[in-house]
């Protein structure tokens, strides 16, 4: 199955491919019920990954990286 997903997909320009992923992004997360349910299964749940940074709680663990 990934064999032809790839076949296809490397068939298409990468411009193209962009442009319709974020599409398909913007229909899932279009109503409030698909983000909640999104959030739910997609954010972090364990209270150890928790960091507070600058006075700032996340639930999740936080990265920085230098950039220019």
């Amino acid at each position: 199955m990934y064999a032809a997903l790839r076949r296809a997909l490397f068939t298409v320009p990468p411009e193209r491919i962009h442009t319709l992923v974020f599409a398909a992004l913007r229909a899932a997360t279009a109503t409030e019920p698909a983000r909640r349910q999104l959030r739910r299964a997609l954010a972090p749940h364990d209270p150890i990954l928790a960091s507070t940074v600058f006075g700032v709680s996340f639930p999740g663990p936080l990265g920085l990286a230098a950039g220019f």
